[in-house]
C-alpha cells in the first residue's frame, strides 16, 4: 500500500526470498562483497533467526554495543572486550552443539547442566592460556590503581588532619615549633586515634572524628569504585579500614612532627609503612579482646557504616 509507514520485512518473508532466489545469482552477489560485509550479513541473518525463534519482533536492528542497551541477555549490553570474550564462548558452544547436543533444551543448558556457563569458563581459560593482551594489560591496569587508591586517601587525610588536630599554622597562633610539639604528642601512644571518653569515662579507641570523616570520604563516596557497593561495607566497616587509614594518618602527622607543616604532596611520607600498620593491628587486637571495649568498638563500626550508606 502507498503512504503506509515503512517497516522492516518479517524474518519469514526474508527467508522465503532467500530460498526462492537463484543460487548462482546469490553466489555472484556474495563474491562482490568484502569479507567484512559477508560477516555482517551472516550476523544479521543469525539475529533474525533468533528473533523468529523467541517470538519477538524487532523493527530496527540495534547496533552491537549501543550504550542504551540494558538487556543483559543481549551481547550489546556488555563492554567491547567482554563482547569478544562472549564471541569466543559462542564458538565453544557451537562446538558443543556440533559434537554433543545438536538440539539443546534452554532450561537444561543454562540451569541444569550449566553447559553455557562452562563454555564461558572455557573461553576465559583459553584466553589466559594464549596470554592474550586482555589478561596482561587489564591486570596491569588493576595493579596500577594501587597508587591511585592510596593517593586518594592521602589527599583526604591532608585536608582533614590540619583542622581536626589543629595543626594548621593559621589557627590558635600556631608556629612551626608548636605544631611540631603538638604532632609529636599525638604520635605517642597513638593518641591521634583516640576519641572523647564515653559516658562512663572510659577511653574510646579508634573513635577520633578524623578517622570517621576520612573513612566516609574514602570508602563511602558515590563514585563507580566506591566500596560501599560491596556487602562487606554495608553493615559494618571492616577493621582493616582502620589499619589502613590509621597508617596514612600516622605518616602525615609524622611529617608535621618533623617539619611543622606539610608541603602538599611533595614530601615523602614516610618510612616503615608496614611497621605502622602492624602496630595499629596489634592495638586493635588488644582492644577487640576486651569485653567492654571490643563490643563498643564493633558497635561504633556498624554505626559508621550506617551513616556512610
Amino acid at each position: 500500500m502507498k503512504n503506509c509507514c515503512p517497516h522492516s520485512p518479517s524474518p519469514a518473508y526474508l527467508n522465503s526470498i532467500w530460498n526462492c532466489h537463484p543460487k548462482s545469482k546469490h553466489a555472484r552477489t556474495s563474491n562482490s562483497l568484502s569479507s567484512d560485509d559477508s560477516d555482517d550479513q551472516q550476523d544479521d541473518l543469525e539475529d533474525l533467526n533468533e528473533i523468529e525463534n523467541t517470538g519477538k519482533r524487532c523493527h530496527t536492528k540495534k547496533v552491537k554495543g549501543t550504550a542504551t542497551n540494558r538487556d543483559t541477555t543481549n551481547v550489546g549490553f556488555y563492554p567491547p572486550l567482554w563482547q569478544k570474550l562472549l564471541d569466543c564462548a559462542k564458538a565453544h558452544f557451537r562446538l558443543h552443539l556440533t559434537i554433543s547436543v545438536p538440539f539443546p533444551d534452554k532450561e537444561e543448558s543454562i540451569s541444569i547442566t550449566r553447559v553455557c556457563g562452562e563454555v564461558i569458563t572455557e573461553a576465559i581459560v583459553q584466553w589466559q592460556e594464549q596470554k592474550c593482551k586482555l589478561k596482561k594489560g587489564m591486570a596491569t591496569v588493576i595493579f596500577n590503581n594501587t597508587m591511585t587508591f592510596h593517593s586518594k586517601i592521602k589527599q583526604i587525610v591532608l585536608t582533614v588532619i590540619p583542622m581536626v588536630y589543629e595543626l594548621a599554622l593559621g589557627i590558635n597562633r600556631n608556629t612551626i615549633y608548636s605544631v611540631k610539639l603538638k604532632a609529636t604528642s599525638l604520635l605517642k601512644k597513638v593518641v591521634y586515634l583516640h576519641g572523647c571518653p564515653d559516658s562512663e569515662g572510659h577511653a574510646s579507641n579508634f573513635a577520633n572524628d578524623a578517622v570517621c570523616v576520612i573513612c566516609h570520604k574514602s570508602f563511602y563516596d558515590n563514585g563507580s569504585k566506591s566500596l560501599k557497593q560491596f556487602a562487606k561495607f554495608q553493615k559494618t566497616i571492616p577493621p582493616t579500614v582502620l589499619f589502613l587509614i590509621g597508617t596514612i594518618i600516622h605518616n602525615v602527622i609524622y611529617i608535621y612532627s618533623k617539619y611543622g607543616q606539610v608541603n602538599g604532596t611533595k614530601q615523602t611520607p614516610i618510612e616503615d609503612l608496614e611497621t605502622s600498620y602492624d602496630c595499629i593491628l596489634t592495638l586493635f587486637n588488644h582492644t577487640n579482646r576486651d569485653e567492654y571495649h571490643g563490643l563498643k568498638l564493633h558497635q561504633m563500626l556498624k554505626a559508621w557504616a550506617l551513616e556512610g550508606m
